[in-house]
C-alpha cells in the first residue's frame, strides 16, 4: 500500500507512476489507515516487498516511491503491506529497502 499527502488539490503524477499503478484521491472522510493522506496509489495487485517479505516487484514499487518523493506536489509518503498500517517512508527508507533488495534478491537465472 502506498499513500501520500499532496500539497495541491490535483497533483500531476499519473504519468509518473508507471504501468499498473493508478492514483486515487481519498474522499473527505480520509483514509482509515492514514488519516493525514490525501491520495492512495492503487498498486494494481502488485505484492508488498520489504525485508523479511521479499515477494513484490521492488524495482517497480521503488520507482513509484522515488517519483512521489521527487514531486513538488507531494509532502509525505507512506508505504506498507495490507496486513499492517503503512509507515511514513523517506527517501533514505527507499534507499535502505533498495540496498536490501540488491543484496538479497533471488535471481531467476544467471547468464554466463
Amino acid at each position: 500500500m502506498i499513500f501520500f499527502l499532496s500539497k495541491t488539490e490535483d497533483p500531476k503524477l499519473e504519468n509518473e507512476l508507471g504501468p499498473g499503478f493508478t492514483l486515487v484521491a481519498i474522499d473527505e472522510y480520509g483514509s482509515k489507515e492514514i488519516p493525514e493522506a490525501t491520495h492512495e496509489v492503487d498498486c494494481g495487485g502488485y505484492r508488498y516487498y520489504g525485508p523479511n517479505y521479499e515477494r513484490g516487484p521492488w524495482t517497480l514499487l521503488a520507482a513509484v516511491l522515488m517519483n512521489l518523493h521527487a514531486s513538488e506536489d507531494v509532502g509525505k509518503v507512506w508505504y506498507g503491506s495490507d496486513s499492517s498500517t503503512p509507515l511514513e517512508i523517506t527517501p533514505e527508507g527507499v534507499n535502505e529497502i533498495s540496498l536490501h533488495f540488491m543484496t538479497h534478491a533471488r535471481r531467476p537465472y544467471h547468464r554466463g
